[in-house]
């Protein structure tokens, strides 16, 4: 099932990470900084495996692709649209679909690996986007004429 090893490989050191601040519009509790490195990434650009980090703080996070994350340190409790909950700790993985939504809390440090799969738009996708997006614009347009 698995090849022989490769004959290089990646050393991730946690300097190597690079802060990133998360979307403030998502941010719910705290200060909340992000860390991240990529460690790999498939040459179209669908596939990718990264570390990342977080402290202390309570925050949505929207997934944009599949994604599976491993719990190497540390603690995050997931909290569902639905209502349920589930706190990952070390040595945990779960996954998340793409498009789903949850609230993180984080008490005090995460960090996790995770290897994402991120989908190409079919046209069906595309038509949504358009009319989604025409529907927002025409929203506007029609509450600026009703507030004048």
């Amino acid at each position: 099932m698995f090849s022989s090893p490769p004959s290089s490989y990646s050393h991730i050191k946690h300097e190597d990470l690079n802060a990133i601040p998360i979307e403030p519009t998502w941010v719910l509790e705290g200060s909340p900084v992000m860390r991240v490195k990529r460690i790999h990434s498939s040459a179209d650009g669908l596939y990718e495996v990264a570390l990342w980090e977080c402290n202390a703080g309570k925050f949505r996070w929207h997934f944009n692709g599949d994604e599976v994350v491993h719990i190497v340190d540390g603690e995050v409790t997931v909290h569902e649209d639905d209502g349920t909950e589930r706190t990952l700790r070390a040595g945990d993985t779960a996954l998340f679909h793409v498009g789903s939504t949850n609230v993180w809390h984080v008490k005090s440090f995460v960090r996790k690996v995770a290897t994402l799969r991120y989908h190409r738009p079919t046209p069906i996708d595309l038509a949504r986007l358009v009319v989604r997006k025409a529907r927002k614009e025409l929203n506007k347009v029609l509450g600026a004429k009703k507030a004048a």
